[in-house]
């Protein structure tokens, strides 16, 4: 069970998210001052923050309960002895790293959610990065090309095959 905190001298955060769906496996409390918690939630005057979040309050729970969610959320992968993290935007190995770009990013973090599996260049061009679909473009090519050179710097090898008209992760 994941503990959430919020600093605060008010509840009405902790009953916001206490009558949520989404944390009914969450310990919730509140306190004037931290504790030991999986995520301490700063409640302020004008502004709630935590572990990068940072809202002007009124803040809505959507929001905040999407942002909580992320938290929590897996960001890394790892590759052989490659380490990729999506919110850095970084690939590192043996203490060097690349950093990659927005889009870059996103294209492998797709093509690691499928490990083993074949992406189709058609999905990654439409649906992560939300091209039309009258689209006609290489930039899918350029940037698995760029994505393989930042590869190359750090492991020499390769790690993205082409299949068909699609690409997967190997390794």
């Amino acid at each position: 069970m994941k503990n959430i905190h919020i600093v605060s001298s008010q509840k009405y955060l902790e009953e916001a998210l206490a009558t949520s769906s989404q944390f009914k496996d969450y310990k919730i409390s509140t306190s004037p001052t931290s504790i030991e918690a999986d995520l301490n939630i700063i409640d302020k005057k004008d502004r709630v923050s935590f572990n990068g979040f940072e809202a002007a309050k009124p803040v809505s729970l959507a929001k905040l309960i999407a942002a909580i969610e992320d938290n929590f959320t897996n960001h890394s992968y790892n590759i052989g002895e490659l380490s990729f993290d999506t919110k850095a935007r970084k690939l590192s190995v043996s203490g060097r790293e690349e950093i990659l770009t927005e889009t870059e990013t996103k294209i492998l973090q797709a093509l690691c959610e499928a490990r083993g599996n074949v992406v189709p260049s058609d999905f990654l061009l439409f649906d992560v990065l939300g091209y039309d679909a009258r689209a006609e473009t290489n930039t899918i090519e350029t940037h698995i090309y760029r994505i393989r050179q930042k590869l190359k710097n750090l492991i020499g090898g390769e790690i993205i095959a082409t299949s068909g008209n699609g690409y997967v992760v190997v390794g």
